[in-house]
């Protein structure tokens, strides 16, 4: 099997800065995460949080936490740090090798779109990091099989175009998924950023972020891992 990871991401209209951070990053006991953090607000502050939940996160990960405790981890950090004043969303979409599973954890209002062979989960709006004492995680496992994808998008994609009336909906968002597939990752990702900002008129109401991640059938070359990132400056 192979494993594909996507990320497209683009800041509010009229902000220099996103507050929404994204990292890749190969897990300790094998495998890859995908973390996706969404702060507080827009702007530079905004973006404080977000890289710290990521930074954080990333560490916790690298040293062979499990997503579940990163999570809380993650959450005690913010909420001790801000005393309960600042929220975050926090989801991570994690291959791990050692359980044979995807993983997906997730705390606020990030969209997740979880599509294995014969099913398809969406789940509702989890408390956000970073303002009540003992937050918990959803969490989920799925058995690593070819067909597998989900998605993770921040707030401002989940909403597009819903101060035109005309919101992004989960059945459009499924048809995009359906025309991808998991090899189509890093399109997928693209496409669905594009047709939230087009609910926009071009000008994102909210910083956006879409996460993708696919499991393929085929033989891979072995040890060799591939990474294409196209930066803006």
């Amino acid at each position: 099997m192979l494993v594909y990871v996507g990320v497209a991401k683009t800041g509010k209209w009229a902000t220099l800065e996103s507050g929404d951070s994204v990292e890749v990053i190969e897990r300790r006991q094998g495998g890859i995460s995908a973390i996706l953090a969404d702060g507080q607000g827009s702007g530079p502050a905004a973006k404080r949080i977000s890289s710290l939940v990521v930074s954080r996160a990333m560490a916790l990960t690298a040293e062979g936490a499990r997503d579940g405790a990163v999570a809380r981890a993650v959450h005690d950090l913010l909420y001790a740090w801000r005393e309960g004043k600042v929220s975050a969303a926090l989801c991570m979409l994690s291959v791990d090798l050692t359980s044979r599973t995807l993983v997906v954890t997730r705390n606020g209002d990030a969209l997740v779109v979880i599509k294995t062979p014969g099913q398809v989960e969406i789940p509702g709006e989890v408390v956000p990091i970073g303002l009540y004492p003992g937050t918990r995680p959803w969490i989920r496992e799925y058995s690593l099989e070819p067909g597998i994808l989900a998605l993770a998008a921040s707030d401002g994609v989940a909403n597009a175009g819903l101060q035109r009336g005309c919101r992004l909906t989960h059945q459009e968002i499924l048809e995009v998924m359906e025309g991808h597939g998991p090899e189509g990752a890093t399109g997928l990702a693209g496409r669905l950023l594009e047709l939230a900002l087009g609910r926009d008129a071009g000008r994102a109401g909210d910083d956006m972020t879409v996460v993708t991640l696919g499991i393929g059938a085929g033989e891979p070359e072995p040890r060799v891992r591939q990474m294409s990132v196209v930066f803006p400056v």
